[in-house]
């Protein structure tokens, strides 16, 4: 976001209330749109994208950041400041004037609640079939300089090349994850998970589950959801948005886009994906799983969240 554009509303007015939590996730599995309807469904609630580190990065030392801030004659902007910095997200600018004023504004409150352990942890996670086609789509990985090539020619040398970056992702995957995953086990009661497939299926009870971990309110009425895509925000005080499209009408582009390369794709998860991890979480290999589908989601392929 460009310094002359205002920054975003904040998700509440901060008291001693306002819950933080730390989002995690990686691209493609639904942190846009778990964040839009925690923001506006819940009124005590200040969910951190990129402010602590990059939402797709692992975690931080938050502890020995702390520590080291703690003679700084600001600790609080210090602290918030070098976690910020020390894993920074592509959008992330230490000469922004607004993502400096959004973390002067909210530093004193987030250190408090980290240094009372009252830091909340979220972490979204897809099936990984799923989260391969859609990662596929969104980062363009069907190249077009084999079109020269007859047809049988070009579709190996297209699988082969998908397969090979598919593969490398997988392995970011297992490692991302199994650090993130870490913070379950070290900080249970203060940590979700947070299945996309079960978000679609029960988008109400995932939020209960959230409100009674994290002591979030909600805000009051009807439950705010969205049969649209998320748009990916810049940084932690950007405003929400919607994209045009629906995740039907996305889902049914990215089927037939990827229809020439699903098997490789299929291939490469089910060979690199750490299955002892992810079956932790609920997930199976499926070799023959149609376009990434899961067993009990009614979203066979990957949509247009991030």
């Amino acid at each position: 976001m460009a310094d002359n554009e205002l920054p975003g509303p904040m998700e509440g007015m901060l008291s001693g209330e306002t819950m933080f939590l730390k989002q995690y996730g990686d691209r493609r599995t639904g942190t846009n749109i778990l964040r839009a309807l925690i923001v506006r469904n819940f009124r005590n609630v200040v969910v951190l994208m990129h402010v602590l580190g990059d939402k797709h990065s692992p975690p931080v030392a938050l502890e020995s950041l702390r520590a080291e801030a703690a003679s700084a004659m600001d600790p609080a902007w210090e602290f918030v400041t070098r976690a910020t910095w020390e894993a920074p997200a592509e959008t992330t600018f230490r000469e922004s004037r607004n993502q400096r004023a959004y973390l002067r504004r909210i530093a004193a409150p987030l250190a408090a609640a980290v240094s009372a352990g009252r830091l909340g942890f979220l972490v979204s996670v897809k099936d990984p079939y799923s989260w391969a086609f859609s990662l596929t789509a969104w980062r363009g990985w069907l190249p077009y300089r084999y079109r020269w090539l007859p047809w049988l020619f070009r579709r190996a040398a297209l699988r082969q090349a998908v397969e090979t970056r598919v593969r490398g992702a997988c392995r970011i995957l297992n490692r991302n994850y199994a650090a993130w995953l870490e913070l379950r086990h070290r900080f249970p009661e203060r940590t979700s998970v947070v299945r996309i497939e079960d978000l679609w299926a029960n988008p109400r009870a995932v939020l209960d589950d959230l409100a009674r971990r994290h002591r979030l309110v909600y805000r009051g009425g009807d439950l705010i959801l969205t049969e649209r895509a998320a748009k990916a925000a810049p940084w932690d005080h950007s405003p929400i948005g919607e994209r045009s499209i629906s995740f039907t009408t996305r889902r049914e582009a990215i089927q037939r886009r990827l229809a020439p390369v699903a098997d490789a794709i299929r291939t490469a998860v089910t060979e690199e994906v750490d299955w002892d991890l992810f079956g932790t979480l609920g997930y199976a290999p499926r070799p023959d799983a149609p376009c990434g589908a899961t067993a009990d989601s009614s979203e066979p392929c990957g949509v247009s969240e991030r």
